[in-house]
């Protein structure tokens, strides 16, 4: 039997553990809410700057009789601020503000970065720097296509002209073939994320060449016959000489680890499938745009919408891919 005096300290133990344990749920449970409510918070944001207002969109959708509410969504916002500053403390509001304000910046800076170093692997690190560097080395044509396409994009949605309709679809169509022309450009060519690590370590070379080395007069000139300056000169240019070596030829060996890796695989996969939405995406808004303008070019039983369109052009890429036997077909269906 359990001594009484054993049973009293495993109770102490449990009763003061318990708290502990609380507290660390009810903080998680709060990392995780203020983590949902940031990425709501900006894709609403970018959604109704951006794309179209999507509130309207909803509340017409879903709940049309209290679509005239949101003619006083900035009073219920500060009412909602009021009530969560009441029943909170102002230290926990401020983080939270902050937090949701400034989420953008600490996802790059810090949530993407420490995600990265938790993995170990310089293999992943290297994926994901050759993915921020080919975004970056391409940004302008991304820039141009992207505006374009966006602008494109919110004609048709927005606008019932004809002549405007033709033009943003010919937008649209011109962008995705200039997409997989340059895809498949960049499957014949080197990688251009390689050739911008070349130039790099070739222009560090050249400067490690003119920094490293000696002088002219010092060439001339044995060791022995050095001064103690020479010496220190000498010992340091060694010795970056050889830092700079080890540092090229680690780069190297990981460089190499990566490239025998399966990830540069995925990254392929992950842009096929990039790919695969984008044209799923804008053959959508083709289609729907192309409905707008002669509503008989589509057999369809009720008037369809934009998401119509997009299931449709899914539905329709997933036969192309023959995937269909996996889905069921029905014949009596809209389109």
């Amino acid at each position: 039997m359990d001594s009484p005096t054993g049973t009293k300290n495993t109770t102490e133990t449990v009763l003061t553990a318990s708290p502990k344990k609380q507290a660390g749920a009810i903080s998680r449970v709060n990392q995780i809410a203020r983590e949902i409510l940031a990425i709501v918070f900006w894709l609403y944001a970018l959604m109704k700057v951006f794309v179209f207002d999507i509130d309207l969109f909803v509340f017409d959708k879903v709940l049309p009789e209290y679509a005239a509410f949101l003619k006083f969504k900035f009073l219920i916002l500060i009412g909602v601020v009021a009530v969560a500053w009441l029943i909170t403390k102002n230290k926990d509001l401020l983080i939270w503000f902050f937090y949701i304000t400034f989420y953008p910046l600490i996802l790059l800076f810090w949530k993407i970065p420490r995600a990265i170093f938790r993995q170990r692997s310089w293999s992943f690190a290297f994926a994901v720097t050759n993915a921020v560097i080919s975004f970056f080395k391409s940004i302008k044509y991304n820039f141009i296509a992207g505006t374009s396409f966006l602008i494109a994009a919110t004609i048709i949605i927005a606008t019932s002209n004809a002549n405007v309709l033709w033009a943003s679809i010919a937008v649209i169509f011109v962008i995705v073939a200039m997409t997989y022309v340059n895809r498949f450009r960049a499957v014949f060519k080197p990688s251009s994320v390689f050739g911008l690590y070349r130039k790099f370590f070739s222009g560090m070379r050249k400067v490690g060449k003119q920094q490293f080395s000696l002088d002219d007069d010092m060439r001339v000139l044995s060791k022995e016959q050095f001064s103690e300056k020479q010496l220190e000169k000498y010992a340091t240019n060694l010795q970056t000489s050889v830092l700079f070596n080890r540092f090229c030829l680690f780069t190297a060996r990981k460089l190499q680890d990566y490239q025998k890796s399966r990830l540069n695989i995925v990254s392929d996969i992950i842009l096929l499938l990039i790919l695969f939405v984008f044209t799923v995406i804008s053959f959508a808004l083709m289609n729907y745009g192309i409905h707008k303008i002669d509503a008989a070019t589509f057999n369809t039983l009720m008037k369809p919408d934009f998401f119509s369109f997009l299931y449709y052009s899914i539905y329709r890429s997933v036969l192309y891919l023959k995937l269909s036997r996996r889905l069921p077909y029905h014949r009596d269906s809209l389109w």
